[in-house]
C-alpha cells in the first residue's frame, strides 16, 4: 500500500492551490454584472424539475467545507 500523505504537506499544497487560483482571479474580471449572474441563475432554476424546487436543501457538505477552510486563515 502507498504512505499516507502528510497532513501539513497536504495544506501547504492546498493553500498554495487557493494563492494561485486567487492570482488568476485577480487577472479575470467577472464577465458579467451581479444582476445578470443572479438572473442567470434564476433562469437555472426555472429548468429544474418542479419535484426538485420542493426537495429539501442538504447544506451539511457546504458547512463543512466553510469549517475546513476556515483553518486556511
Amino acid at each position: 500500500m502507498g504512505r499516507t500523505p502528510d497532513l501539513a504537506a497536504l495544506v501547504r499544497q492546498r493553500a498554495e492551490a487557493l494563492a494561485r487560483f486567487a492570482e488568476w482571479e485577480a487577472s479575470h474580471p467577472p464577465m458579467m454584472s451581479p444582476e445578470a449572474a443572479v438572473a442567470s441563475i434564476g433562469a437555472l432554476y426555472e429548468l429544474l424539475p418542479a419535484s426538485s424546487r420542493h426537495r429539501q436543501i442538504d447544506t451539511a457538505g457546504v458547512r463543512r467545507m466553510h469549517d475546513a477552510l476556515r483553518h486556511l486563515r
